[in-house]
């Protein structure tokens, strides 16, 4: 056999002709656990909740919600001569005997929310989203709007026959709906899909009975007030007969009943919604959970009950997030929400000139009883009903990534802009959401001046911890508050106590306004929707208000407030607590001489707040084996206490080892500025080209001087087991004598599903349970330091290392809170990245002798490269040719959206029919070959005829220019 002489390091030839696939890629596991740092807690539906029928249970004897009582407050006119009102009980409310079988004055209260009706101060939201400890890489967005059009008149004193048909939206467009709305949100570019973690809708509404008759069931108010002795059953007419002879009734009584059933079709389908997401189709919602109070009175200010009324004021809300996402379109600027079928009552609240008020919580907290809360009055309340969306998105290390990849995505040129651009626009936020049903309204009983108003004033408190503003006084600390209410009349400019406050905990909330001037004309609560924007820096800018002053039809929003507050300049840095107040006072409106009380039913409540993250960085060098051995000796082998200038290589191969130094450095800013962190874990991402080598890593966590990394001494790891050894050959045998006892029973390193953690700093390793081991303390100013090899993986581009700090932080209290999770940047005096070539060796084979380089004129003309000998068993001779091709690694030969497109998205390797693809992030590890299309899909830069075209790797005869040797191995076969 003839040797050719060709240009490679030492590999066996087998290996050389070994091809790959892109399955062969290991996934890492760097945004494992990126999860825990978010919390969405989804609430479960109560068991009292009106049913969605709409029909009610209302039978005393029997089966009914609620409580059900007959006479007292709101029947002040059921009397029939000496017939008080009756009851199915024995006994009359004023504990007379009861004479007659019938329900004259008959009254039903349900309370389906955590409301306690007699105590306004006890009422609070629960937390829907975040809270301690939590973070996203994004922020807290809103959308809104009403689906009642507004009154002619400007508040519930106006009167007139008119005055109230404010009628239903219904320009959604989703189809076929009795009323719809739409709204917008607003997002930063560079939002996908995938980095939406919480859509969340709530609808609204006020149903009362207006007597109003419509063919469409859900605008159909009336009630069903059918009353006498067609309800009861024989049984019972049988009863009344009986005890009628035994002389225990009055001879004139007889069974008189309501139904049995409360049959109000305004409140079928309340639970349900349409739902529309930018060009999708109408889309059932249908809620999680709805809280509100209902009320009946049989006999409102008539005689013998002939006058049913109902009134129910409830809200309802559902997780949206998977219909959001799946009808988003990535890097889209804004999301276009309509909803409709809100149900509510949109006309007339004063039917027979009673109003449409049946039981009142502030008349229930006045007389210290839920009796005393139904109203005998006509006062009348407006009609409101709508809808609210809120949005938390997430740009999470991963997402990040996808944007320093491809920076275009975001207008940026290259990828110091698409980070500046991160930094500014996904800055690490404690994002908490508070909902529920809040019912506030202030008792103008006794009041007749603004002191006693203020006193009357009723509040909900909301308080925030467990997050760290930045404490750079060079960086900027954004807030932002979102806030959401309906039910309040319009009204006048209120009382120093009515509105929203913000502070730091244990300072005077109501020192602390919002100034109303900025975002409202009047109160807090009187129907506008406001919100924020990020401007060109990143900062909050107010850029929208609707339902402002002079706006009677121009768009106030009646019974419907929603706003975004900026409370930066609530915020100071170093800060780690908030208080949020919300307050209601009487108010006395202009031109009269009484006070009045307003109301707001708040839904939601939501803070978002600029994190600090700790100014860590990292320092890395790496070395191939030539440079290796120049931190040892060669006559003795031992380490070199003081190393010279080792250069890194820059060309390696397919299968070669590398050896990786690395300093994880806590700085110190220009003014000192800086902050110790505990709990210090770096979980390491090798990347498509690397793959880290068993049993290699060491550590020093006891010098912490900075700036060290050539110099410091190691100590030897095994993986996943405590302690460390001081030789390389006692990690290898594992042995007692050469481990460290400055590590004794601490596991600094573990490799659990392939996520590849080091504990670093002061007392790292110690158990946690759970299979956790905690991380160390970093000083500021301190460093630690990690080492490891790896070996160079089967791809054509190198990606470097990837270091992700996980961390806590002490508060000024004592409470340690977990900080986010985030990618570690260079040090400045760091060498810049890695421009590292790796050969690709797919490509290199050996050839028959005749197989020519036919120079550059017919230099890729198609020959044939197949072995053969010319006679049988004679000796030949071969050539090795490079011939790379990308198509050989990168193909498309499977259907990835089963019968339609193949290749859909190349980030996704399919799996089969039924089976969900595996995502292999092509686009993120090879930028040069493969880029994100406007949908957002992963495709070749240049594709034509089904194959990939670039040119380095194009299927060419290309020069293969390693220098040294290659040993082949030869086989003879036979058949």
């Amino acid at each position: 056999m003839k040797k050719e002489k060709v240009f490679s390091r030492a590999l066996s030839a087998m290996l050389i002709l070994f091809g790959v696939s892109v399955g062969a890629f290991g996934d890492d596991k760097l945004y494992d656990g990126y999860a825990s740092n978010i919390k969405y807690f989804k609430p479960t539906a109560r068991a009292d909740e009106i049913p969605n029928s709409g029909e009610i249970p209302s039978d005393f004897l029997g089966e009914h919600l609620g409580t059900i009582t007959y006479g007292g407050s709101g029947t002040s006119g059921v009397t029939s001569g000496n017939k008080l009102w009756g009851g199915l009980a024995p006994k009359n409310p004023d504990g007379s005997d009861n004479v007659w079988y019938d329900e004259n004055g008959k009254k039903q209260f349900i309370n389906f929310s955590n409301l306690d009706p007699l105590n306004p101060q006890s009422q609070n939201l629960s937390r829907r989203f975040g809270g301690d400890g939590t973070y996203v890489f994004g922020d807290i967005v809103t959308a809104g709007a009403p689906v009642i059009k507004p009154m002619p008149g400007d508040t519930m004193t106006s009167s007139g026959p008119n005055v109230y048909d404010g009628d239903f939206f219904n320009d959604g467009g989703i189809g076929d709906t009795f009323n719809s709305s739409k709204n917008e949100i607003k997002l930063p570019k560079g939002v996908t899909k995938d980095d939406i973690v919480m859509a969340r809708l709530y609808w609204f509404g006020h149903l009362y009975n207006n007597n109003d008759k419509n063919d469409d069931d859900r605008k159909d108010t009336k009630l069903d007030d059918s009353y006498g002795p067609k309800n009861c059953t024989q049984a019972e007419l049988d009863e009344v007969a009986k005890r009628k002879r035994e002389g225990k009734l009055h001879r004139d009584a007889s069974c008189k009943r309501f139904p049995k059933t409360l049959k109000i079709k305004a409140l079928k389908d309340y639970k349900d919604v349409k739902l529309k997401v930018g060009n999708s189709s109408a889309y059932n919602v249908q809620r999680e959970i709805c809280e509100g109070i209902f009320a009946y009175n049989s006999s409102k200010g008539t005689n013998e009950g002939q006058a049913q009324v109902y009134d129910m004021k409830y809200s309802c809300s559902a997780d949206i997030t998977s219909f959001v996402k799946s009808n988003f379109k990535d890097y889209s600027e804004s999301i276009d929400i309509a909803v409709g079928n809100v149900n509510a009552t949109g006309r007339n609240p004063h039917y027979g000139s009673k109003g449409n008020q049946v039981w009142r919580m502030i008349d229930a907290y006045n007389g210290g009883s839920i009796d005393a809360g139904f109203f005998g009055g006509n006062a009348r309340l407006l009609p409101f009903g709508g809808w609210y969306v809120v949005l938390v998105y997430d740009k999470n290390l991963e997402s990040q990534q996808q944007l320093l990849d491809n920076p275009s995505k975001i207008g940026a040129s290259d990828k110091d802009g698409a980070k500046q651009y991160i930094d500014k626009f996904f800055r690490p936020k404690n994002v908490t959401l508070y909902d529920g049903y809040l019912y506030m309204e202030p008792s103008p009983s006794g009041v007749s001046n603004e002191a006693q108003a203020l006193a009357k004033s009723v509040y909900a408190d909301f308080a925030l911890s467990g997050f760290y503003t930045p404490k750079d006084e060079n960086v900027d600390v954004q807030g932002k508050l979102v806030f959401a209410s309906f039910g309040a009349n319009r009204g006048p400019k209120t009382g120093e106590r009515e509105g929203l406050f913000v502070a730091k905990i244990g300072e005077d909330l109501y020192s602390n306004k919002i100034p109303s001037n900025v975002y409202h004309p009047n109160s807090f609560f009187n129907g506008s929707r406001t919100w924020l924007e990020l401007d060109d820096e990143g900062d909050y800018a107010l850029q929208g208000r609707s339902g402002t002053a002079g706006y009677y039809n121009k768009g106030y929003h009646q019974g419907f407030d929603l706003d975004e507050f900026d409370i930066s300049n609530k915020l100071d840095h170093g800060q780690s607590s908030l208080a949020i107040r919300v307050g209601l006072t009487p108010f006395k409106p202009q031109g009269s001489d009484t006070y009045e009380s307003n109301r707001a039913y708040v839904q939601f409540v939501g803070v978002s707040v600029d994190l600090y993250t700790p100014k860590l960085c990292y320092n890395q060098k790496f070395y191939d084996t030539a440079g290796w051995l120049k931190f040892y000796s060669k006559e003795t082998g031992e380490k070199i206490t003081t190393v010279g200038d080792v250069d890194k290589p820059e060309k390696v191969v397919v299968g070669e080892t590398l050896y990786y130094r690395t300093e994880i450095r806590n700085q110190v800013g220009n003014q000192g500025e800086g902050e110790d962190i505990e709990g210090a874990v770096v979980e390491l991402a090798t990347g498509a080209s690397n793959t880290y080598n068993k049993n290699t890593a060491g550590i020093n966590n006891t010098s912490l001087a900075s700036k060290q990394l050539r110099n410091v001494e190691f100590s030897y790891l095994v993986d996943d087991k405590p302690g460390a050894y001081t030789t390389n050959k006692a990690r290898l045998a594992e042995a007692a004598g050469g481990d460290d006892p400055r590590y004794t029973g601490k596991t600094i390193f573990t490799t659990n599903n392939n996520n590849m953690k080091f504990r670093i700093g002061s007392d790292a390793g110690g158990e946690m349970g759970g299979g956790e081991y905690a991380g160390g303390n970093i000083g500021k100013g301190q460093s630690a330091y990690i080492e490891f090899n790896a070996t160079v993986g089967n791809t054509y581009v190198y990606t470097p290392m990837n270091y992700t700090l996980s961390y806590q932080m002490r508060l000024a209290g004592g409470e340690a809170i977990t900080g986010p999770k985030t990618m570690l940047e260079r040090c400045p005096d760091a060498d810049p990245d890695e421009k590292l070539a790796i050969s690709f060796l797919n490509g290199l084979k050996v050839v028959n002798q005749n197989f020519k380089d036919l120079k550059d004129r017919d230099k890729n003309s198609k020959q044939d490269d197949r072995l053969y000998t010319q006679v049988a068993e004679l000796p030949f001779d071969v050539n090795m040719v490079f011939q790379p091709d990308i198509n050989d690694i990168f193909h498309c030969s499977e259907t990835n959206v089963a019968g339609e497109i193949k290749c859909d998205d190349w980030n996704y390797e399919y799996a089969g029919k039924d089976k969900e693809d595996k995502k292999i992030d092509l686009c993120s590890r090879f930028p040069m070959i493969f880029a994100l299309n406007n949908d957002g899909k992963c495709q070749p830069i240049n594709y034509e005829d089904g194959r990939i075209d670039y040119e380095p790797a194009n299927g060419d005869l290309k020069d293969f220019d390693l220098p040294g040797r290659v040993s082949m191995s030869c086989y003879k076969g036979s058949r």
